[in-house]
């Protein structure tokens, strides 16, 4: 007999999950941060193939996402009293724009690298597309923060030579050309060496056929990437020497000087700083009494270089500031010694006014492995890094 209590066929309803074509959940997933990505990755494994392993992807996203707001790494140099090394790095912290006193700053990743010998061994921070490149004169390493992953370079024969064993600079960045991101150190007397991340002989350095101009170049700040090429500071010891900047390019592997701009002097050499703006290479430098104006150049083109005075940064601080990184809503962060960042804001009339400071040493930090929050007070920090960092899925 016929069941009185089942349903009526016409009243089943099935549920089934909608169908999303695979393409259409790429292009939304692209439009995402990496920060949403990495939860996302749970969600399925085709979403996790796709995210982690698919280079078309992660390609496609660094592209569209690499001119987003960064935020800035920094890195405490500590100081161990009684200890037989000094400047070690303990980890990177990411902090924000709206960063507060009140917030702790998070701990992006714990570094990975035993105390350095000593503190002037320990190079800048060097940053291109995510990467995090730590430099001494004994070791090396290149890592992904955001994806917890981290390589550490051989050391090349260069620095095995007691003929060539000054490493004055490193740098990091990708070759247009390729795709491919090399390291690039430089010795005193002028010899560089290269290595290429990923390639089938990434555990080689090769020396560069063509030789760099006798010169001896900034330690600090660290090499600036920009539109496929590494560029230094030339250094104040080669004042018998040309005023300018000396270029790498990662394609070719050529170097040539690019001239300051006009009515440059060493003294305006000595006092200036090349950073990368929203791939727009600029260059500052103090003027003024006490140092509290700061003339910001602009260059867009490397093969034919010209500056433009840009902007004029006015503050009340009397230490040369030194820009860092551009943030969102036009917000210029610069940083001066003593460890002070300072929040700028475009004013009209190409000006720039520092309207708020921070000391490093004040900020509260995060150690999220180990619990309690950590503060790093002056008398055991010595210094710190500070760098902006786009988060990205570039593989190492």
């Amino acid at each position: 007999m016929e069941d009185e209590t089942a349903a009526p066929a016409a009243k089943i309803r099935i549920k089934t999950n909608p169908y999303i074509p695979h393409e259409v959940v790429t292009e939304i997933l692209l439009r995402l941060p990496v920060t949403s990505l990495l939860r996302f990755r749970r969600v399925s494994k085709a979403w996790n193939a796709t995210i982690c392993n698919d280079p078309s992807f992660q390609c496609t996203h660094l592209r569209r996402h690499r001119t987003d707001d960064p935020c800035l790494l920094i890195a405490p140099r500590i100081h161990a009293i009684g200890k037989n090394f000094n400047g070690s790095l303990s980890g990177l912290y990411q902090w924000e724009e709206d960063h507060a006193y009140s917030t702790a700053t998070a701990l992006l990743y714990p570094m990975p690298v035993p105390p350095f010998p000593e503190f002037l061994e320990a190079h800048d921070l060097v940053h291109c597309d995510g990467l995090v490149l730590v430099g001494t004169r004994s070791a090396a390493w290149v890592l992904n923060p955001v994806m917890r992953r981290v390589v550490e370079l051989p050391w090349g024969r260069l620095g095995d030579s007691t003929s060539f064993s000054y490493l004055e600079a490193f740098g990091l960045g990708r070759d247009p050309h390729s795709d491919a991101y090399k390291v690039v150190r430089f010795f005193r007397p002028p010899r560089v060496e290269v290595l290429t991340i990923g390639s089938s002989d990434d555990r080689c350095w090769h020396e560069t056929v063509s030789q760099p101009p006798w010169f001896h170049v900034k330690r600090r700040p660290a090499a600036i990437c920009f539109k496929g090429s590494l560029i230094w500071t030339v250094d104040q010891k080669d004042r018998n020497g040309q005023l300018g900047f000396l270029r790498f390019r990662l394609d070719e592997e050529t170097f040539s000087l690019i001239p300051p701009p006009p009515c440059w002097s060493w003294d305006d050499h000595e006092a200036s700083t090349l950073s990368e703006l929203r791939e727009v290479l600029c260059l500052t430098t103090s003027v003024g009494l006490m140092n509290r104006s700061l003339d910001m150049w602009i260059c867009t083109d490397l093969d034919l270089p010209q500056w433009e005075k840009c902007y004029n940064i006015l503050s009340d601080w009397t230490q040369p500031l030194h820009p860092v990184a551009m943030l969102g809503n036009g917000v210029l962060v610069c940083r001066s010694s003593g460890n002070y960042l300072h929040r700028c804001t475009f004013q009209p009339g190409k000006g720039v006014t520092v309207n708020h400071t921070i000391c490093m040493n004040d900020l509260r930090y995060d150690n999220v492995d180990e619990g309690p929050l950590v503060e790093y007070p002056s008398r055991t920090a010595t210094y710190f890094d500070a760098i902006p960092y786009v988060p990205s899925f570039v593989f190492i």
